[in-house]
């Protein structure tokens, strides 16, 4: 069996070929594209990895088996790797794949473990690119994970943290502007520490 990850470039010999040649992964035809009459190129496409898939050669002759063909797992990466993030506030999330995305682009599907916390828009991969960009906003307070998938590569894990504002943040900005309108006569501020 042939094999290689999502969006690796994979040639075809033989002869008679024409520009209106297509491989096929089963009964999903793919991007190909036409070299010479003796070379075709096509680009595996984003279908789930570990299955063997039947390729097939579509042309003037009919359809042509060429063998079975293995997508191999492929491996996504985020930066940063974690998300800490304050409720309110928004982080932005880089979502990177090894190849370009194809045709239609890359869905990116995430799901959360802590669905109040964290709140993010849907997420695809535009065609050609090998990476997006998407806001992550703080919900909730709590902690949990991002389980991040696409089609053909390996689910990636990304952990998610949600903290509150801190009461302490408003108190210190309270107290701040407070002592600006006190008199600055000593002893007559009297300061616990807690």
């Amino acid at each position: 069996a042939y094999r290689a990850p999502i969006g690796s470039k994979i040639a075809v010999q033989g002869r008679g070929f024409t520009k209106f040649d297509k491989v096929h992964f089963g009964s999903d035809a793919v991007e190909t594209t036409y070299l010479s009459e003796t070379s075709l190129q096509f680009v595996v496409p984003a279908l789930p990895s570990g299955i063997d898939y039947s390729l097939i050669l579509e042309g003037g002759a009919g359809k042509l088996p060429i063998g079975d063909f293995r997508i191999d797992e492929s491996e996504m990466r985020t930066t940063p790797r974690s998300v800490e993030v304050t409720s309110g506030d928004v982080v932005t999330l880089l979502f990177q794949i090894p190849f370009d995305a194809p045709a239609g682009g890359m869905p990116v599907k995430i799901e959360t473990d802590v669905a109040p916390s964290v709140i993010m828009p849907d997420v695809r991969i535009p065609q050609g690119a090998k990476s997006i960009s998407a806001p992550v906003k703080g919900g909730v307070p709590g902690s949990g994970s991002l389980f991040v998938n696409v089609p053909g590569i390996k689910e990636l894990v990304v952990p998610v943290t949600v903290t509150a504002v801190g009461p302490e943040a408003g108190i210190v900005t309270v107290l701040s502007q407070d002592l600006q309108a006190l008199p600055t006569e000593p002893g007559l501020l009297n300061v616990n520490a807690t």
